[in-house]
């Protein structure tokens, strides 16, 4: 019977019945019932590897100079000064440095 009546006050809350300013987080209740101060949320952690829009950026730019996958990892352990290093797992650092490398690069498309 609790939770539904927690599971009811929470969707008028959201509709705007009953509440001031916003509705307590189950955190900010508890830490109050310990009569201690909410913890902060840890910060959002980033995946450590570029993003697919990274990925695929940098594959159409090594398309429009005209490398082939191989040439592309060649460019991308050059660029990065190290052979460690694919496509598949830059992270989203070195796929910046990558990119703001290739886009210096002529096209081939005769641009």
């Amino acid at each position: 019977m609790v939770g539904m009546t927690s599971a009811l006050g929470r969707a008028l809350g959201y509709m705007g019945f009953g509440v001031s300013k916003a509705i307590a987080s189950r955190n900010e209740v508890e830490a109050r019932q310990d009569g201690t101060r909410p913890a902060p949320k840890p910060a959002q952690t980033h995946s450590r590897v570029a993003s697919q829009k990274q990925i695929y950026f940098i594959k159409s730019l090594a398309k429009g100079a005209g490398f082939d996958e191989a040439a592309l990892h060649d460019y991308i352990a050059v660029t990065l000064n190290s052979d460690a290093v694919t496509l598949e797992v830059l992270s989203p650092d070195q796929a910046t440095q990558v990119i703001d490398a290739m886009k210096k690069l002529p096209s081939s498309k005769g641009d």
